[in-house]
């Protein structure tokens, strides 16, 4: 989405702005062109997320990136929709494809305040993405189309997973040549915190993870100032009933099984499949039954 003036990208950003999409540019249903295995149809709300439409008494606030949006899968069996089921409570969704820590706590603040305050706040993350916004002949902006934004004011996400930025660069800037990871984690923290301490004074149960880094997340559990809301998402084979990962039997034969619909066998890139969905939901859904009676 390009926004027609200052103002409007760097103070005043709508909840359906910060979408980066509109229900009204791409309809109500949308197809991905990546969904090899089957056609998956995603329903967005009028605000522009893939979500029921967002109610004040919808209990539970998911955010996340394609992971928790669900790509590939149909929205049956995404974790969240699992989750919320499991305690008969309705969600809303407000995961983009490709979104960063910052740019989903800002959509969550957005939703405070347009929407109100749920109960119950879950959060699984990509850790090394940053939103940032792009000046013109200065700072570029990705495109998912793999070209860069150069002549516009608008938003984008860098993905910062090389282990470090190049030695020389000239304007207009790739923020992903330039940005060391330590600055993403850094700020990242920082939204994190801001999140939990809103949810805290609001009594609004909090729980997030973050699934691209082991190292942190051994960090992060050995620290009692961070871990308290922190539930570790990455060993969600545990689960499994056995050895050979027989479980949900009842979906081991659906095609979806292992891979989402966008799996691409040759570049073996993929989101999750039920099996994964079915056991973050598990992970999520045990630490909220330890908290649920927390005042």
């Amino acid at each position: 989405m390009h926004y027609e003036n200052i103002d409007q990208l760097l103070f005043y950003r709508s909840l359906s702005e910060a979408a980066r999409r509109s229900s009204n540019d791409c309809g109500t249903i949308v197809y991905s062109p990546e969904d090899i295995i089957e056609t998956i149809p995603y329903k967005i709300n009028k605000h522009g997320y893939r979500s029921e439409e967002f109610e004040k008494d919808n209990e539970v606030l998911v955010l996340g990136c394609s992971q928790t949006f669900g790509s590939g899968m149909l929205n049956d069996f995404t974790w969240p929709n699992i989750f919320c089921n499991s305690i008969n409570k309705k969600y809303s969704r407000l995961s983009i494809t490709g979104d960063s820590i910052g740019a989903q706590v800002y959509k969550a603040f957005k939703y405070f305040e347009e929407i109100g305050n749920p109960k119950i706040v879950l959060g699984l993350f990509p850790l090394y993405r940053l939103e940032y916004v792009s000046v013109p002949k200065k700072f570029v902006a990705s495109l998912r189309s793999g070209n860069t934004e150069q002549e516009r004011l608008c938003t984008g996400i860098a993905y910062i997973y090389e282990e470090s930025p190049i030695q020389f660069s000239k304007a207009p800037h790739d923020p992903e040549h330039i940005i060391p990871k330590e600055f993403v984690i850094f700020y990242n923290f920082m939204f994190i915190k801001m999140l939990e301490q809103y949810c805290e004074s609001h009594g609004i149960k909090f729980i997030w993870s973050i699934y691209d880094n082991n190292n942190v997340e051994t960090y992060i559990q050995s620290n009692p100032n961070i871990s308290k809301n922190y539930l570790k998402t990455s060993d969600y084979g545990k689960y499994c009933k056995d050895e050979n990962k027989n479980c949900n039997i009842e979906f081991s034969n659906h095609e979806l099984y292992n891979w989402a619909a966008d799996y691409n066998s040759t570049r073996h890139l993929g989101h999750w499949g039920i099996h994964s969905h079915t056991h973050i939901a598990e992970i999520f859904l045990e630490r909220y039954r330890e908290i649920e009676n927390d005042k």
